[in-house]
């Protein structure tokens, strides 16, 4: 035990770690076999304490009724380390080491869940995407998954917080979308989706054509938009007119699949706008370039 005690000592622990596995013999046994196949102490001590007991205690066990394979767990905290799996996917592999003895490395490679780290492939496979269904039908369609894969922890918090963001009414109305790829893929496409198209930020209404709008005396309006190429054909914005040179910049986008949801929220955008702002409606001059964010 001194040995033990002077070893994680050495590597730095924080006091309240320390004690938690040296008062333990089965997690200092655990801790020092897994250490030697995976020489990261201070991580390996994170997922004993943090995980795998966590784990036990739900399954109703004790410190010392927790038998691993440490040679598995070991690999497991590599191969999150080196980012062939996400962190939140290795806690779920740990489940199964823990309770079935699975082999992490063949689980990973069966089932597809190794996370795709190269950066140019991962970019060619967004502008392919891009290039052949555009920009907008891309974010929309996965956003929509997204949205309705929010329990799925193999997307990050990042990229669902992103999704939110996409003012997508009536989500119900969409069920029939779904993207048929596994989720730690395209949680990375998602990742390059959204830096791609955030850094463009392309001059254009995202392929809707304007149906109508309306232009207030603060310069700003409403707009209806439809698209026959694109998933969610139905649009409307807000939009911000240059006074100068009747550019508008189109803002607050939501996405409709049926022209009469489209057409109730035109009129009630309009509604609300006028009596929030207490402004009247102009004679809107023709939009010279449209824009969005």
């Amino acid at each position: 035990m001194h040995a033990r005690i002077c070893c994680i000592i050495s590597h730095k622990l924080i006091v309240g770690k320390s004690k938690i596995i040296t008062g333990s013999k089965k997690l200092s046994d655990i801790f020092d076999t897994t250490t030697k196949h995976f020489n990261k102490p201070k991580d390996a001590a994170n997922w004993i304490i943090v995980e795998l007991l966590a784990i036990a205690k739900g399954n109703n066990k004790g410190d010392d009724d927790i038998v691993i394979d440490c040679i598995k767990f070991a690999k497991l905290m590599e191969l999150v380390d080196n980012k062939t799996i996400n962190r939140t996917v290795g806690k779920k592999i740990l489940s199964l080491v823990l309770e079935d003895g699975i082999d992490p490395v063949s689980y990973i490679e069966e089932n597809k869940l190794t996370m795709v780290s190269d950066q140019d492939v991962i970019s060619a496979a967004v502008q392919s995407v891009i290039a052949e269904y555009g920009a907008e039908r891309t974010k929309f369609v996965t956003a929509i998954h997204l949205r309705r894969s929010d329990y799925d922890g193999r997307f990050s918090q990042t990229n669902k917080n992103w999704a939110a963001t996409l003012n997508i009414a009536h989500l119900e109305e969409f069920k029939f979308i779904h993207m048929k790829t596994h989720s730690s893929v395209l949680d990375g496409f998602t990742d390059r989706l959204r830096q791609i198209t955030e850094s463009q930020q392309k001059p254009k209404v995202g392929g809707y054509g304007v149906k109508k709008s309306v232009l207030f005396s603060d310069n700003h309006g409403i707009a209806l938009g439809e698209s026959k190429s694109i998933v969610a054909p139905f649009v409307t914005w807000q939009f911000k007119t240059d006074p100068e040179n009747g550019e508008r910049n189109y803002f607050a986008e939501k996405y409709f699949a049926y022209k009469d949801s489209a057409i109730a929220d035109y009129k009630r955008r309009v509604d609300e706008y006028k009596a929030e702002n207490k402004v009247q409606e102009i004679k809107a001059i023709p939009a010279k370039k449209e824009n969005t964010p």
